[in-house]
């Protein structure tokens, strides 16, 4: 409990217990004048209030007239609408788990996608680095950049070759990787358009990337090539062949290939996986994408689907059991209703003695917490009394204790107040004391605690990071 006006939960609103007896009433600013009038306060009344209605005679409600054939009709009634509403709910669950389905193929889709982009372009600009090292050796260290190779290939072993070749095409240096290994310029497949693309590139700097091709060994193959130097200091380029397959086999986490299955194509022929799996009939294949950073590749087509022992492909039972538990619950209320409109007296007098019940709870649960109000609180202030104050003390002690803030406990007492109370009388004394807890807010933080500890002493508690 913490010494703050109404604004926080600081100062606890004063309480008084009315001398009729007929209850306790809480005051609404936050600073209680036990002598004032308390219209705008709430006021929690007794049970005895309640001896009026506990004999208020009693009517027999209008639906106890609800005769046997208008209780069928309109039970069946409700069996109809409930089965509707089952069905539409059934119908509305499978569209939810259906669409739920796609999403997840899309999402996981834009990963892969995503994920590939990201592995390429990395690989891409390492390549360019390679380039830019030839570039600075002037291609006079062929020792160096065969072990160049060989690391990079290390890292990434779905490369097939890396090849220099001058600013003609013309073959210098080539490391060659995997099982099939074309010789000489077999590496390299240099069309009319690629030639042209590569002059361009040769003046501006830019990437080359190949259309896909088929290599010997029947696995589809992508060229990345790189100018080395641009304009007047352009020595040559620097290519790299990517095997596709093993590029998607060495790029894709397991999980991924685990919960989907996924195809490659190129021009409508599949490349990927290798060798050609016979997929089922009923694989639904989703519309993929083109994998296209920096022209990477517009002719390699990616699909996807779920595997068939994917758990969230399988149809959920939830919209099943929806409709069967909707319908039965549309044939209990139904019968519920019709037992409830033939007895509706019987009903009537259940809901009276439910009433009853619960106004007696509330009664007696108000009176419990006027009870624990009034033995730990003051009844003037609304400060804690000194039971209040020991046990919010023991928790600010222990609080304290476990971290690194200071507590300092002060007890402030009020001087010549048994003058005001002998010259003025107790009723301004009183409006002295509730002054007490308003002025020390205006000083304290919302930390603080504040507690009457008796009489005209008053207890206070600071919590501060410092001693000072």
């Amino acid at each position: 409990m913490h010494a703050t006006t109404t604004q926080t939960t600081g100062i606890v609103k004063s309480s008084r217990v009315l001398e009729s007896g007929a209850g306790l009433y809480f005051g609404t600013d936050g600073h209680f004048d036990p002598y004032s009038p308390y219209p705008d306060g709430l006021l929690i009344v007794r049970s005895d209030r309640h001896a009026n209605d506990r004999n208020r005679p009693r009517t027999m409600s209008s639906s106890s007239a609800f005769n046997r054939p208008l209780a069928l009709v309109f039970s069946l009634l409700i069996v109809v609408i409930g089965s509707i509403s089952a069905i539409a709910f059934h119908q509305s669950l499978r569209s939810t788990e259906m669409a739920s389905q796609e999403r997840s193929l899309t999402d996981r889709s834009q990963y892969v996608r995503s994920d590939l982009l990201a592995n390429i372009t990395a690989e891409i600009q390492a390549q360019q680095r390679m380039a830019g090292r030839l570039l600075q050796a002037e291609l006079a260290s062929e020792g160096n950049w065969r072990d160049d190779a060989r690391r990079y290939q290390s890292d990434h072993p779905y490369y097939r070759a890396l090849v220099v070749f001058g600013p003609d095409f013309e073959l210098l240096w080539s490391e060659e990787f995997g099982q099939a290994r074309p010789a000489g310029d077999a590496l390299l497949i240099l069309d009319d358009a690629i030639q042209t693309r590569l002059q361009e590139s040769a003046l501006s700097g830019n990437l080359v990337v190949t259309d896909p091709f088929m290599q010997e060994d029947g696995r589809a193959g992508i060229t990345f090539i790189n100018p080395i130097g641009a304009g007047e200091s352009h020595l040559g380029f620097l290519a790299a062949v990517l095997s596709v397959p093993d590029a998607i086999d060495g790029l894709l986490s397991d999980i991924v290939r685990e919960d989907l299955s996924l195809r490659a194509m190129i021009e409508g022929r599949q490349v990927y996986p290798v060798p050609v799996e016979a997929w089922p009939d009923d694989t639904n294949w989703r519309p993929g994408f083109y994998l296209d950073a920096d022209g990477v590749s517009q002719g390699l087509y990616f699909q996807f689907a779920f595997n068939v022992g994917d758990v969230e492909l399988a149809a959920s039972a939830l919209p099943n059991w929806a409709l069967l538990v909707g319908i039965a619950l549309s044939i209990l209320l139904s019968s519920i209703t019709y037992l409830g409109l033939s007895a509706a007296r019987q009903a009537e007098q259940t809901g009276a003695s439910n009433r009853r019940l619960e106004r007696e709870v509330r009664e007696r649960t108000l009176a419990e917490q006027e009870l624990e109000f009034l033995a730990t609180h003051d009844p003037l202030t609304g400060l804690p009394n000194r039971s209040g104050a020991s046990r919010h003390l023991e928790r600010m002690i222990t609080a304290s204790l476990e971290s690194d803030e200071h507590l300092a406990i002060m007890f402030l007492d009020l001087d010549q107040f048994k003058d005001i109370n002998d010259s003025l009388g107790h009723r301004f004394g009183d409006q002295l004391l509730c002054q007490i807890p308003s002025r020390l807010n205006s000083v304290l933080k919302e930390i603080d605690f504040v507690a009457r500890h008796g009489g005209d002493e008053f207890l206070i508690a600071l919590y501060r990071p410092t001693h000072h």
